[in-house]
Order: C-alpha cells, then structure tokens, then sequence
C-alpha cells in the first residue's frame, strides 16, 4: 500500500444513499452528465488543500522532464513536494468525512506517476484507490459524481493502454452488449469504436478527410461494431469470420498505404489519411491475428521500431489544432498506438495526448467518452481472450450502481 495509507474499515463506512445524476439539458442519445468545469470543478480545485501542491508537483516534474537534467522521481525538488503530499494525505484520511477528497487526490498522482512514467508509484497508487473505494462501499457508494467520472475513465485509460483487464470497476470481462445506436450524438465525435447511422463517406468534408481516410474508418467501425455486438462464448466460426474480415480488410489497407506512400509531398489531408491507415493495419492485424496490441511479437503491426517511428512522425506532422477538430477519431488512432508505445519519451508523451482527448471529450459528454474507452477495451479483452470461445464469464465484485 502506498505510505499514506493509514486507516481501518471504521474510518469509511459512513455511507449514505447516492446522489442522483444530474444531466446536461443537451439533448442527445448519449445525454451528457458531464460537470460544468467553471460551476464545480475549477471551486473544488482552489478550495482544495491538496490540489495545489499537486499542481506544482506536476510543474515541478515537468521541468525536470524538459531539462532532461533528472527524471521526476529523482529530482530533490519533487521529492520534497511529494513528501508534503503524502503527509497531508494521511491528515487528511484521520478525518472521518475526508476520504473521497482523499481519492481525488490519489487520482490526481496516479496521471502524475503514469506521466513520469514511474509505473510501480502509478499502481501503487491504484492499489490505494481500490481499497479506499472498498472502505467506501464500492463505486455506487461514492457521493461526489466527478471523482465517480474521474475513476471509471482514469481505469479505463489504464487498462486500454496496458491491454489488460479493468482494476476498479471490475465488470464482467466476457458480457460484450451491442452498442446502442447514438442518434444523434455530436458530430465531432464520431468515432470507428461506437455505431453511427452516418457513415464517414458521407460526412468526410466537416474534417476535410480523404476518401481512402473516410473509408478506412467506416471499415474499422464495422469489424469493431462486428466484435461488440457477438454474442458470447462465441463459436469458432464466428471468430473466424470476424478474423477473415479483418485480414481482408488488411490487404487492402496495404495496397492503400503504397499508394499514399507513393506521393512525394503529403499535404496535410494526405498525413492524416497515412496516420489512419497505419492505425487501421494495427489494429487489423490485432484482430486477425488475435495477438494484443501491447505484443512485441513479430506479428503485431508496431513490434518493428522503423515501423513505430514513422507512425509518430507521421502522426505528430499533423498540428494538434487539427487533430483536436476529430477528437473521436484522433482518440481511436492513440488507443490504437498506446500499448506498444512502452517507457520511453514517444510513449509516454503518446499516454498524455490519450488521457486529454478523452477528458476532452468526457467534459462535453461523459457517457461518450465512456463508451468509446469501452468498445476499445472490449476488442482488446476479445482479442486477448482468443475471441472469447469458451471464455467464462468474470463475476463483478462491484454492486451494479447507475452512472
């Protein structure tokens, strides 16, 4: 357990009833339950006695990280910073009422730890959090509704980027349910995890997208769409179905990145279209070959460091300004990216652009997001379970609460 753990069941059991969920008046099939930042979030920040000495924490390490004098963990600075943390965390647990201002905190180093890329503090961290929120009663008991949002997608991000099965929320890993049909969600968000009665094709030129980018993405939505909405155990026929799909959808995807690798000045449209094709043979070559985006096998798409790195120069030749128009889609290709892209700069640089696009499109829509960190999830457990044939089904530890 992390050090400023230092409490009993006592402490935490005075639960009370939830509190209901309030709804953004936006009207949408995914209806969004997204906090005002100025009304909630921004107040709680600056009353918090914590939450300023973890932004300076956070400046502090990101300067030593830009000097690339010492990494955060081993800066004198962010020791001290750090150590003042921890100690006003465990003041802060002695107080009966404190525990979920507690857990915002924790939240809050487990992004700092990921960021320095100092995984053992970042999963001790965790640990911490799934016992606070065990001496709370469990995600259902837990008042506050932003450190609920903060929790689900900070577990969502982790296991989508680890490939591996969710930590906090522990759902059941094999109950894959069809996606509903957002009518209307925003357009911006658009993304190959989730259905949409509009295909790329036919709404191409909000983003200026190319044709062979457009019909990428639609192909990516239907084998994803294909996978979510199997129904489990599947048979070995069903997974090799899905598998030919993907493996034909592959070859062509190959004869599209020759043809754009072909033209000697991409434009911008151009890049972006290179970047998605890239993401596409990734996370094809995934599927059809069942083998984990997170494998450094010979098989899987990215295990090649020629290959990785001209994904992120491709990838990072597009301004951010441009990808930040796409955001489902720009969210889609870094999922994609994330678990191969290991400890390293190129990494975890990749890991923060991730976890701000989804915020970003968690503060508009909350239950979007979610459901777009979901569908991703979902393949990566299809993928790492061999489709799910004769998979059993994962008890949820958790009571079932309402988001």
């Amino acid at each position: 357990m992390p050090p400023y753990f230092e409490m009993d069941d006592s402490v935490s059991m005075q639960t009370t009833s939830t509190s209901s969920k309030k709804r953004n008046p936006r009207e949408t099939s995914y209806s969004s339950s997204s906090p005002s930042k100025e009304s909630r979030i921004v107040p709680w920040m600056m009353n918090s006695s914590l939450m300023p000495r973890i932004a300076l924490l956070a400046s502090v390490g990101a300067r030593s990280q830009m000097q690339g004098v010492l990494e955060p963990a081993n800066c004198p600075d962010a020791l001290v910073i750090k150590g003042n943390v921890l100690s006003l965390l465990n003041s802060l647990l002695k107080e009966r009422k404190a525990l979920e201002n507690a857990m915002h905190a924790v939240s809050h180093l487990v992004h700092l730890e990921w960021y320095w890329g100092e995984w053992d503090g970042m999963w001790a961290h965790m640990r911490g959090l799934k016992e606070m929120m065990r001496l709370r009663g469990g995600m259902g008991k837990i008042e506050d509704e932003k450190l609920r949002w903060q929790l689900i997608l900070t577990d969502y991000e982790l296991a989508c980027c680890f490939d591996q099965d969710l930590f906090l929320l522990q759902p059941e890993t094999f109950e894959h349910k069809a996606q509903p049909l957002p009518v209307p969600y925003p357009g911006d968000f658009n993304c190959p995890l989730l259905d949409f009665v509009t295909s790329f094709v036919e709404i191409r030129e909000i983003w200026g997208l190319t044709l062979e980018a457009a019909e990428t993405l639609n192909e990516m939505r239907a084998i994803t769409v294909s996978i979510l909405s199997s129904s489990l155990p599947n048979s070995q026929i069903q997974v090799e179905e899905i598998r030919t799909k993907a493996k034909d959808v592959h070859a062509h995807l190959l004869s599209r990145q020759q043809a754009m690798g072909s033209i000697p000045a991409p434009n911008e449209p151009n890049l972006i279209t290179i970047t998605i094709i890239s993401a596409a043979l990734a996370y094809t070559t995934s599927i059809s070959t069942l083998t984990p985006l997170s494998s450094d096998a010979p098989s899987s798409h990215f295990s090649s460091p020629i290959t990785r790195e001209a994904f992120y120069a491709t990838l990072w030749s597009v301004p951010l300004s441009c990808w930040k128009k796409m955001p489902g889609i720009f969210l889609w290709v870094l999922l994609v990216a994330c678990p191969s892209s290991g400890n390293n700069p190129h990494g975890r640089y990749l890991k923060r652009k991730m976890t701000v696009a989804a915020l970003g499109m968690a503060v508009e829509d909350f239950d979007l997001a979610r459901a777009c960190l979901d569908g991703f999830w979902r393949v990566g457990a299809w993928v790492r379970n061999n489709g799910g044939v004769g998979g059993e089904e994962v008890v949820n530890e958790e009571e079932p609460f309402e988001l």
